[in-house]
């Protein structure tokens, strides 16, 4: 699964990948979901003709970068969110498609490969959700300072619950298994960006905002860039195609009026 290509260009640490050869996991979870559904899954704007690989109007895909890095990522993700092209967990797999799993969240049931993953005495997991910082949640170690990876010899995988705000409040709620990982209690470093859902609290971000922060706490600054410019073209052709725009307009309409 590991085709690389050579450097990103302006970030030397980063090893490219061939982005487009294989569906990421994420693409293959939805596939499955999609095959399992019993009628039509219908997002806002289900009418739109959307690129069937990042289900954009306006497509993104050669805007995508995939590299090799050396953590794991296991996106945790609510069965309405893998559906909807809203989602921005997609775009960690986009960019870290070897190193990223995905499953659906079960109240009552873990998936056996998540199982395996999480019965890996050679992994070291932090949990990607908020902290003491949001005071809707109570993580079992909230009071503590947040953790950073310290086994060297261990692969560092990081644990995101991927849905809505209500959602994830639920998924951690209903699943015990998650209480026994430290969690990662992060201040957003800028007001959320994401134009497609507001959030009902101004410290609340998308998936992808979250983890951007995420990386730039555990020292990883060329990763984190890059899902940063990736999310910032995803959020601006997503951005134009609801405003009936194509993102070359969308660009010239905040050139022109950068106050609005």
């Amino acid at each position: 699964m590991n085709n690389c290509l050579g450097n990103v260009v302006g970030m030397p640490d980063l090893m490219t990948l061939d982005s487009m050869s294989h569906d990421t996991r994420f693409e293959q979870l939805r596939s499955k979901r999609l095959s399992e559904a019993t009628r039509p899954f219908l997002a806002r704007g289900n009418k739109i003709k959307r690129c069937p690989r990042c289900q954009l109007s306006h497509c993104i895909c050669d805007h995508r970068k995939a590299v090799a890095v050396d953590f794991d990522i296991v996106l945790l993700m609510h069965r309405n969110e893998v559906l909807k092209p809203t989602n921005t967990g997609r775009l960690i797999a986009d960019c870290f498609p070897d190193n990223t799993y995905a499953f659906v969240w079960s109240r009552t049931d873990v998936d056996d490969q998540l199982q395996a993953l999480l019965d890996d005495s050679e992994r070291s997991w932090l949990l990607v959700f908020p902290g003491e910082k949001n005071p809707q949640y109570k993580i079992n170690n909230s009071s503590q300072e947040t953790p950073k990876p310290t086994a060297a010899t261990k692969k560092t995988t990081l644990l995101i619950i991927d849905g809505t705000w209500k959602q994830a409040r639920k998924i951690y709620g209903q699943s015990p298994w998650l209480h026994q990982f430290p969690a990662l209690s992060l201040t957003p470093s800028t007001t959320s960006q994401y134009n497609m859902r507001k959030a009902p609290e101004e410290f609340q971000t998308s998936t992808a905002e979250a983890f951007i922060d995420t990386l730039e706490y555990l020292g990883k600054p060329a990763p984190s860039r890059l899902l940063h410019e990736y999310f910032q073209v995803f959020n601006h052709h997503y951005h134009a195609s609801r405003l009936n725009m194509t993102p070359e307009q969308l660009a010239q309409k905040i050139t022109d009026n950068p106050s609005e």
